[in-house]
């Protein structure tokens, strides 16, 4: 297969249509997928070399569109109270789960979805994330609140006797999509469920999550720590603290505040961290 062949199969999926969009994002997602199957290639000395490597979206005007949306405390406390509400959210007990634990951890949607029960330890509150599923490709340490440990218990008696705690109701040994949860949530705007809160992918609580934490108190790169980013600059070089109570105290806020927002408790629990 040639580099012409690869252009032609793209602009074919650049062209078409669904729902009124053009394919063009996906025809980047395929470029992105088929670029790492060839690295592959050349790593395995299958190929003397990748004729796609210098191919970018850019080519087929695929860029991907960045996106900024933060939602207030109060729009995530009634996307909550939706996911609560059998009469509204129709998605499986799964679903519902792994959303729940988007809104309360902040990581990414494939560590949630891809989550095997040997990563918790929930008597401690404690999500082991290992390196090889994670972005960065670093392990990292999530501390569970209370309200994520309940979510997770109750889940247990779902899926716990299979490898993943986010087990597929339909596919036999497979842990549920992150499109799938997104889907779940997108349905819940199209069927005006959610009609005071702004439009969202699952992906945007992780950036709520980062951007929120300070108007509780926290301080900002704290948000960043929790997410697992490589912080820049003089800091990360010279800071390794890896500010684990700090962490923990912000997550237990964090989904308190939810909890207090989403029951209507008149509850004080936040502090600023020391």
């Amino acid at each position: 297969m040639t580099r012409q062949d690869v252009i032609a199969a793209l602009d074919t999926i650049a062209v078409g249509q669904r729902e009124g969009q053009t394919a063009k994002k996906l025809t980047g997602e395929v470029l992105t997928q088929a670029k790492r199957l060839w690295r592959f290639a050349e790593e395995r000395e299958w190929l003397a070399g990748s004729p796609i490597e210098k191919l970018t979206r850019a080519t087929f005007d695929a860029k991907p569109t960045k996106r900024d949306v933060t939602l207030r405390l109060d729009e995530l406390a009634v996307i909550w109270r939706t996911l609560d509400n059998s009469e509204v959210c129709k998605s499986e007990p799964v679903t519902i789960a792994a959303m729940k634990l988007l809104i309360l951890t902040g990581q990414r949607e494939s560590e949630v979805c891809g989550a095997e029960w040997t990563e918790f330890d929930l008597d401690a509150g404690l999500w082991r994330l290992p390196a090889e599923r994670t972005k960065s490709k670093r392990a990292h340490l999530v501390h569970l609140a209370p309200q994520a440990v309940a979510i997770l218990q109750a889940l247990k008696l779902l899926t716990g006797k299979k490898r993943h705690a986010f087990a597929s109701p339909l596919r036999d040994k497979q842990a549920i999509y992150g499109r799938a949860v997104n889907n779940s949530l997108l349905t819940m705007f199209k069927g005006g469920k959610l009609p005071n809160v702004t439009q969202c992918h699952v992906h945007d609580f992780r950036r709520t999550l980062i951007s929120r934490l300070p108007d509780l108190g926290f301080e900002p790169f704290l948000g960043h720590k929790i997410a697992n980013h490589v912080l820049s600059g003089v800091f990360a070089h010279y800071n390794h603290n890896t500010y684990e109570e700090q962490r923990k105290s912000a997550l237990v806020a964090w989904a308190a505040r939810i909890e207090t927002l989403a029951t209507g408790a008149n509850v004080t629990q936040l502090h600023r961290a020391a």
